[in-house]
């Protein structure tokens, strides 16, 4: 039997693309995707037309007319299906749309008119139309191809040349249709016919391998395009994926989602238009969504996306799980404003190379603890060098510190015990003396830094902080310092506005004195320093500024660390490195800041900014006299009526409590202003009575000052206490905490003018433990350009000074107008002098002191009553 072979392929062909209908249908019935619904369309015409011929062989090959002519509108139908397809992947003219189904329509109409056998000329313009169409349609799939890769890439070639093949195919089935075709057409459309139906059924219904294949050779290209890519961190990874992807599949956007440590996932990389992310992400609904496994349209999808990744339009989402070695599961998201055509094949792609980025990032996370490691192994060593080094000038300098004053001492004394003895006394040169005792004072300072720095670094510096006028405190630093800077001529200017900070007296002096002796160490001689103070309301400022040899930008940092030193080495010889080291731990230990302006041969400025005292409540009492109330808890009698007396001769309400309870119950019933409390109680200790105090909202407010035998400072405070004092009580010190925490008035400034310098120090000390501010002077004249120079709330004044006497300076005072309501206390070296005290009250002096009683019990009430004074003098 002979077979016919032309028979054969065409039954092939047309069985082929039955295949490819029944496929395509079978996909759009499951999923009612709009996509399948047109790639069935594009396959039935050729299904009809295999239903056609089969039914033609089954009668003989007649057919009625109008069977024939349906077949061949669907037929003709096929470009322009095959065009609309092409339109969902890609963008297409819109004249496109509008001209294709004209022609179509002006082409098919006919067939229903036209006798049999069809005109010649409607056959050259039916074959003519479907050649061009589906060229175009041929064209648009190509032009998809070409911005796709692997497996996508070639399907869509593929699939763009089944359907030039095809319509080759039709033109030669017309052209042997007319009188006089070459026979040799037919066998050539027969060949074009099945080219187009396997070409179409590899793009459309691969085989497995072939599937394989392809997703093979496109992952090998991914993963050397990863493993190539120049990468430093695993976020760096992921966003190689992320672009690497976006070029792989075609899509307009990828994003890449890993879960947090909570669970949710989160966006890790993105590669595409730059899009907005709303801080109210709801990362839970997004997680949900991704989690749930459900591709979709972001217009017609879930809120979360539109949330997130709403500024891409009406694209389309495909969203896929990405399991990520060894545990972590993340997701990829593809975006696409056009539908992908054969998306299965990315997803398995994009499951796999997931995997393959996240082992990446999970190396690259591992090389970048090792580098960090690394780095912080290579730092340490440079800070141990550098350490090293900072050690071992820090002992050659200590050494040549600690030794200069040691010779000193010990070689004077060698020389005062080798002096001839007269009884038990040697009689040396006072200039010895002298030596030894400044090496000492040198000598102890060296100390006192080391053992102050060592403090600061354990946590164990104690502050007693207080409002302190730090403009006075200045005041008194210069006036000490005065002979260094006599000594190398330098000019000295103040802008010393009133000031008070939230400092310890101590230690402010200590910051300040640093960078005083600083600024007189490298300035030279006939240089000039500046020093200012401010009051910024919520902060204060010191600023000391220099014309000395300044400090290079490399080395401003150097100059606050410990044993550090900066400059010529002849300059590092004069110093251990500990004074500036000191002052920014002093400083912060305020929970202040110092910084530092400077330039090589201009010299330097370094600012001190402390916080100012805090506001207390405009409640409290202006002055104790007015009605300030303290509660005495105290179970010792005599201790009790000491302290009650103190206090109440100075001018307090005093309620006693005989124990623990006892004092509970008082200040609940009625709330003092402060509470004096002591720590062995019968019943409950004191530390209980102000355990419960600070429990209580009423009452956790108020100033609570422990006076009592039982040494434990740190508990106290540490449990709330605002100040804590071993008996015996220091009373000027307990009546000055009351009046800057209780009483909430200003500090009253006062210039003490006095040549002997233990009296001067005995009223300074008593007037600074009753709250005062002292400006401290030994000369007449410089008391007089003190009191000109800033205002005074009272001024205490040796009557019989060397130069300059109290009479004189009086006089000064009186004529001038800014100083004359200034209250004077005339200090006479006998109170029983009748005729001195005369001389003075007439004069202005508002009160005369005996000067070797002059301390703060005597003085202290004057300030007391500072107003009533003010308005008693004439």
């Amino acid at each position: 039997m002979r077979i016919d072979w032309s028979a054969l392929i065409l039954l092939t062909t047309e069985f082929t693309f039955v295949v490819l209908f029944v496929r395509a249908l079978h996909g759009y019935l499951r999923g009612r995707d709009p996509l399948q619904r047109d790639v069935t369309l594009v396959f039935a015409p050729c299904t009809v037309l295999f239903c056609v011929d089969v039914a033609r062989r089954l009668h003989d090959g007649t057919l009625p007319v109008w069977v024939n002519s349906v077949s061949l509108a669907f037929l003709l139908a096929q470009p322009y299906l095959t065009v609309r397809l092409a339109g969902r992947l890609r963008p297409v003219p819109r004249w496109l749309h509008l001209v294709l189904p004209v022609a179509y329509t002006a082409t098919a109409a006919p067939l229903f008119f036209l006798p049999r056998p069809l005109p010649s000329g409607w056959v050259l313009s039916a074959v003519t139309y479907f050649l061009v169409t589906e060229v175009i349609a041929a064209g648009l799939l190509y032009g998809k191809a070409r911005i796709r890769t692997g497996a996508n890439r070639a399907r869509l070639t593929i699939a763009a040349g089944a359907t030039l093949a095809f319509g080759l195919m039709i033109v030669l089935i017309g052209v042997a249709s007319l009188p006089g075709a070459d026979p040799a057409f037919g066998a050539v459309n027969r060949v074009l016919a099945l080219a187009s139906g396997i070409g179409y059924l590899i793009a459309f219904v691969p085989p497995r391998w072939l599937r394989r294949a392809f997703s093979a050779t496109a992952a090998q290209s991914v993963t050397e395009r990863m493993l190539r890519a120049q990468v430093s961190s695993p976020a760096q990874v992921w966003q190689t994926y992320a672009e690497i992807m976006r070029v792989q599949t075609g899509a307009d956007a990828v994003a890449v989602l890993m879960p947090r440590s909570d669970g949710l996932l989160s966006p890790t990389a993105y590669s595409g238009p730059p899009i907005t992310t709303p801080e109210d992400l709801s990362f839970t609904d997004l997680t949900a969504l991704i989690r749930s496994g459900h591709p979709a349209r972001l217009r017609e999808g879930d809120p979360a996306l539109v949330q997130h990744f709403g500024d891409l339009g009406d694209d389309f989402v495909t969203m896929l799980s990405m399991p990520v070695p060894p545990e972590a599961e993340g997701a990829v998201l593809l975006f696409n404003r056009h539908r992908g055509l054969f998306s299965d094949d990315d997803l398995r792609l994009l499951a796999l190379l997931g995997g393959h980025a996240g082992v990446l990032a999970e190396r690259q996370a591992v090389l970048d603890a090792h580098r960090r490691m690394a780095d912080e192994l290579s730092a340490s060593v440079d800070a141990l060098t550098r350490a090293s080094q900072a050690k071992s000038a820090f002992l050659a300098n200590m050494s040549h510190e600690l030794r200069t004053p040691l010779n000193a001492i010990i070689g004077f004394s060698d020389l005062m015990r080798m002096e001839e003895p007269d009884g038990d006394r040697r009689r040396v040169p006072a200039e010895w003396v002298d030596h030894i005792h400044t090496s000492g004072r040198h000598l102890l300072g060296l100390i006192n830094d080391i053992l102050d720095l060592a403090k600061v670094e354990a946590g164990r510096l104690e502050l007693r902080l207080a409002p302190l006028r730090i403009d006075t405190a200045v005041e008194e630093l210069l006036t000490g310092l005065s002979p260094l800077i006599t000594t190398k001529e330098l000019t000295v200017s103040t802008a010393l506005a009133p000031a008070t900070a939230n400092a310890d007296r101590v230690r402010f002096r200590q910051i300040v004195e640093n960078l005083l002796s600083n600024a007189i160490k490298f300035t030279p001689e006939g240089g000039r320093i500046t020093v200012t103070t401010t009051d910024t309301g919520d902060a204060v400022t010191v600023t000391v500024s220099d014309t000395g040899i300044g400090i290079a930008p490399a080395d401003q940092k150097k100059v606050f660390e410990e044993f550090q030193q900066v400059g010529d080495l002849d300059r590092q010889r004069a110093g251990t490195g500990l004074g500036l080291a000191l002052t920014k731990r002093l400083v912060e230990a305020h929970e202040g800041e110092i910084s530092l302006l400077s330039a090589p041969g201009e010299g330097s400025s370094f600012t001190v900014r402390l916080p100012a005292p805090p506001v207390v409540n405009s409640q409290t009492p202006s002055v104790p006299g007015e009605g300030a109330r303290v509660l005495l808890v105290e179970d010792d009698p005599q201790a009790a009526e000491l302290l009650k007396t103190q206090m109440e001769n100075a001018g307090y309400h005093v309620d006693v409590a005989g124990t623990g309870e006892a004092g509970l119950t008082a200040a609940g019933a009625h709330p003092p202003d402060a509470i004096v409390l002591d720590v062995a109680l019968p019943g409950i200790d004191g530390f209980e009575v102000l355990r419960r105090l600070k429990a209580d909202a009423r009452l956790s407010g108020i100033p609570v000052f422990f006076a009592t035998i039982i040494d434990e400072r740190q508990a106290g405070l540490a449990l709330g206490a605002d100040d804590y004092f071993v008996k015996p009580v220091d009373q000027p010190a307990l009546l000055g905490a009351l009046a800057r925490t209780v009483a909430n008035r200003p500090a009253p400034r006062v210039l003490v003018v006095d040549h002997d310098d233990a009296i001067r120090q005995a009223i300074e000390d008593g007037l600074r433990a009753g709250g005062a501010d002292v400006v401290a002077v030994a000369d007449g004249r410089d008391g007089l350009a003190k009191s000109r120079e800033s205002h005074f709330d009272l001024i205490v004044c040796d009557m019989q000074a060397r130069e300059v006497d109290g009479f004189s300076m009086l006089a000064a005072i009186e004529q001038d107008p800014a100083t004359r309501h200034t209250p004077v206390l005339g200090l006479a070296p006998a109170a029983g002098d009748a005729s001195l005290v005369a001389t003075a009250m007439a004069g202005g002096v508002v009160a005369t002191a005996m000067a070797g009683g002059a301390g703060s019990d005597r003085l202290a009430p004057l300030l007391g009553v500072r107003n009533d004074v003010d308005k008693e003098k004439p």
